[in-house]
């Protein structure tokens, strides 16, 4: 079992908002490096920026096949690649959507990570708990 605390963010509409966030260790092809990640169970797939990716060795292929996922912020451009995860102690390997802009932010998505956690958001605590199945 790991917690995770939740984060407070500022809001100019709702005063102190607060956020699920994960701390995951993401393994890349070249590079490594440990990301704030926004626990989204609404996500079907993590999500990581542009740069973040760039550093991680993730590079564009020529012709390669650029799919579009949608949200509040518009639609946004990204391939897949694979990546290994440390997340709660726990290492595996997940698919990533690897977005072509900077702007985007780092999402931990449902495929390939929530099927191996029980995962409790606690608002009333502002914990979250992964617990390995």
């Amino acid at each position: 079992m790991t917690e995770y605390p939740w984060h407070a963010f500022p809001s100019a509409h709702f005063g102190t908002i607060y956020r699920p966030i994960a701390l995951v260790h993401l393994i890349g092809p070249r590079k490594q490096g440990v990301f704030e990640f926004l626990i989204d169970s609404g996500a079907d797939i993590t999500s990581v920026p542009f740069d973040a990716g760039r550093y991680l060795g993730f590079r564009l292929k020529p012709n390669e096949l650029v799919y579009s996922m949608g949200g509040i912020g518009g639609n946004i451009g990204y391939v897949i690649r694979n990546a290994e995860i440390i997340l709660a102690r726990r290492h595996s390997e997940i698919r990533v959507a690897w977005t072509l802009s900077a702007k985007t932010p780092y999402i931990l998505g449902q495929l390939d990570v929530f099927e191996q956690f029980r995962i409790e958001l606690n608002r009333k605590d502002l914990k979250t708990v992964f617990t390995p199945c």
